[in-house]
């Protein structure tokens, strides 16, 4: 189901009352305020989180009380006025994009987060450098407030690609402005239950060299995640498709010269992936032979 328009009343109601009181203090102040990210993204692939199904479900559960967004200033100060009406904790993330966390604002809820970022020049230029069309969607928290309802900005046709179900980079350099997109694509390809488009599987091929220079620990996260999931499995598969693969794991190529060994070996990584990934093995082979028994991952490649 797509939304083209976002009501208030279709939020959480906590949810709800923090972006009138942010959209409130923005007015006071006269600062464009705007709702992106995750949140805006899990609605409009389920219509409404409170009919959300199967994978949708569990992810509109667990943000339905996570949110980002978008504020024409320095967020510090905006983000520290805002805790003192709403209470919770600020946190500054980052300085080079400035990010400020509203942390525990739902006192009764440690998942009630709410990440405040600095808007990079006007909206659309604030989309276009983020990672996929599904994630450069806003709504005027503003407009939401005063009106009870607001238009879903998309001038990146994001909409019509959540519809889809499909992972579309915003631009071109997208994963070469950062690295670490190659794993979340996977990650969001296994979580979301969204297809790799073709022209991001090149994309992916073409910028896997640059997993080298990645921050490991930002790496492991994003793996870490991909591997949590029942598309395990397939996300390694298409990791090796685009070879990212050889990037992230190379001490596992040399394992591609022999069948019997490569898909045991990717079922070892992982439990999800060991049972499906051994049993294709034993098929191919004809036997019934033992299952190869699982061993922790342990990082190498661009890990080490």
């Amino acid at each position: 189901m797509t939304a083209e328009r976002l009501r208030l009343d279709q939020m959480p109601e906590p949810l709800a009352q923090l972006v009138k009181a942010a959209a409130t203090l923005a007015n006071q102040h006269r600062l464009r305020l705007y709702l992106v990210g995750g949140w805006l993204r899990d609605f409009v692939a389920t219509g409404d989180w409170r009919l959300a199904t199967g994978i949708q479900s569990l992810i509109a559960n667990r943000q339905s009380l996570d949110i980002d967004f978008a504020v024409s200033s320095d967020p510090l100060p905006f983000v520290e006025q805002l805790a003192k009406q709403v209470g919770g904790r600020v946190v500054r993330l980052h300085d080079d994009l400035p990010t400020v966390r509203l942390a525990r604002w739902l006192e009764d809820n440690p998942d009630a987060v709410a990440d405040f970022t600095a808007l990079q020049g006007d909206l659309e230029s604030d989309l276009r450098r983020r990672d996929f069309t599904c994630n450069a969607l806003a709504v005027d928290a503003v407009e939401l407030t005063q009106h009870g309802e607001a238009i879903i900005l998309d001038p990146l046709g994001g909409l019509q690609h959540i519809a889809q179900r499909v992972l579309v980079l915003t631009h071109k350099r997208a994963l070469q402005d950062d690295p670490v997109r190659i794993l979340r694509t996977f990650r969001f390809a296994a979580t979301l239950g969204f297809a790799i488009a073709p022209e991001t599987k090149v994309a992916l091929t073409e910028a896997a060299p640059l997993l080298l220079n990645a921050a490991p620990e930002r790496l492991t996260m994003e793996l870490a995640w991909t591997l949590q999931t029942p598309q395990a499995a397939e996300m390694l598969a298409l990791m090796d498709e685009t070879g990212v693969l050889t990037f992230l794991l190379p001490e596992l190529m040399p394992l591609k010269r022999s069948a019997c060994c490569w898909l045991p070996s990717l079922g070892r990584l992982l439990p999800h992936a060991g049972s499906r990934s051994a049993n294709r093995a034993r098929a191919a082979r004809g036997d019934g032979r033992r299952r190869v028994q699982r061993t922790p991952f342990a990082g190498a490649g661009c890990f080490q």
